[in-house]
């Protein structure tokens, strides 16, 4: 997660992995067909969304197997001091594995991930069960889940001006062809037809 100055210097802009969310133009659940896929951010061969410039701007999805254990490394990268960072996951309670600080050097997902392999990062032997974590300013969380509840979920800085100008992503569970039926006259956006004479 990161915090810059937008290239025009009007505002500050708020990403993950240099991607700011757009929210979708329809309800992922129920009109995906709806969605234009240049909307959505491309992925790269391994599946992930990517962005190839500086800054990216499209509606930010990740998927994942339902069943899978998924495994989220959230790092600062801001300098603002004392912006602790509280990210919530809809649809899910997660474990909080480990969070802390390490050298600037070493702060990036990648090494994070090796450290914990190696067990020369400590991982929590009784991690808490939460659904909303304050990542620590200039510091990591890791956070882990096992996606077992099908579907798209929001994950997003709890900050509501970080949420509304982008700092969030959809975690897509599974396929939409694992997702409950959407109800037969389910209303969609569109639907609405104003009462004449009003």
């Amino acid at each position: 997660m990161d915090s810059s100055v937008h290239p025009d210097d009007l505002d500050l802009i708020y990403t993950l992995n240099n991607i700011t969310n757009e929210d979708t133009s329809s309800p992922l659940l129920t009109q995906l067909d709806d969605i234009s896929p240049g909307q959505i951010c491309p992925t790269g061969v391994d599946g992930r969304p990517y962005c190839n410039t500086t800054l990216c701007t499209c509606s930010h999805i990740i998927k994942v197997p339902l069943g899978a254990v998924v495994q989220f490394i959230l790092i600062d990268g801001s300098s603002r001091a004392g912006m602790n960072h509280p990210f919530h996951l809809h649809g899910y309670a997660f474990n909080v594995m480990a969070m802390g600080y390490l050298e600037d050097t070493e702060m990036n997902a990648d090494n994070i991930a090796i450290l914990l392999k190696s067990n020369k990062l400590q991982e929590s032997s009784a991690p808490a069960l939460k659904d909303t974590i304050a990542v620590p300013s200039s510091g990591y969380a890791v956070l882990r889940i096992l996606a077992d509840n099908p579907g798209f979920w929001l994950f997003h800085c709890h900050y509501l001006d970080h949420h509304v100008v982008g700092m969030a992503f959809i975690l897509q569970v599974g396929d939409p062809q694992q997702y409950p039926p959407v109800p037969a006259g389910f209303p969609k956006c569109g639907d609405f037809k104003p009462l004449e004479g009003l």
